[in-house]
């Protein structure tokens, strides 16, 4: 993390990094989640008919909509990063099968030790990108 130094302190992106290995874990969780709620999604009732003062949206509906726009928003993050960065997050965390980090060392063909750099500059890409499409 060469040139982060200068601009953020070694805590700071140490918390972004964090930060962004939760978000990202979350992922697949999220997925699968999407998976199972997507196979009877309840469209919203319209009716004229009065409800008898209940004005809550179906809560199903929203919470599957809820999920969608988190995993879109995880995806749209990663996109966003730098093309070196997003394909080691896409080995990592979108792929089906879990390989360690020297496996996914081994297959983008670098040491283990400049992988973890790139991995590490990769997690904080995210967390710049995540927080630029959060505050919009």
């Amino acid at each position: 993390m060469d040139g982060l130094g200068l601009l953020y302190s070694e805590e700071e992106v140490s918390k972004a990094i964090a930060e962004s290995r939760k978000i990202l874990k979350r992922y697949k969780a999220l997925k699968l989640r999407e998976k199972l709620e997507n196979r009877s999604p309840k469209s919203p009732v319209i009716s004229d008919m009065p409800r008898g003062g209940q004005k809550r949206p179906d809560s199903a509906y929203e919470n599957f909509i809820n999920i969608i726009s988190q995993t879109y928003q995880i995806e749209q993050c990663v996109e966003r990063c730098e093309p070196q960065a997003c394909i080691v997050l896409r080995q990592k965390y979108f792929s089906e099968t879990e390989y360690r980090h020297l496996k996914l060392a081994e297959l983008a063909g670098y040491s283990l030790s400049r992988y973890n750099d790139f991995f590490r500059l990769a997690l904080f890409h995210f967390a710049s990108a995540f927080l630029v499409i959060c505050q919009y």
